[in-house]
């Protein structure tokens, strides 16, 4: 998960922040999988006994296929291991694109706690709205 802002019903956004990885509990259907509520264009979940909503891209991510090899980075820019991702391997994205390797000014998506792929290895994909 992608730190979250929470929004209104109104797609106002609130002060409210949920961190990355935080806990969240979410309004369920009977058979238990994450009820969509849709807003303008917009995809949310319902937080449980609130009138607060996070985007769904922030939560479950989008899968995407990667076009070249990739190392997975740090937000300071160091490669978490040696371990190459090969490709066609499909990872999930949190969250849009945006400047997470601070050293090298490079756009990435987030792929886990403080893992990056850079986004010129990633095919182009519609985000989840």
């Amino acid at each position: 998960m992608y730190k979250s802002v929470l929004y209104t019903k109104d797609l106002e956004k609130t002060d409210k922040v949920v961190s990355g990885y935080g806990k969240l509990n979410l309004v369920t259907d009977e058979n238990g999988k994450l009820k969509v509520y849709t807003n303008k264009g917009q995809h949310f979940y319902k937080v449980v006994d609130t009138d607060e909503y996070v985007r769904v891209r922030n939560v479950t991510g989008t899968k995407v296929t990667l076009k070249r090899n990739s190392f997975v980075y740090k937000s300071n820019g160091k490669r978490v291991s040696r371990k190459l991702l090969k490709k066609g391997t499909k990872v999930t994205v949190y969250g849009g694109k945006y400047k997470a390797i601070k050293h090298y000014r490079k756009t990435a998506y987030r792929i886990g706690h403080n893992k990056y792929v850079k986004s010129v290895n990633i095919k182009k994909f519609k985000p989840v709205e």
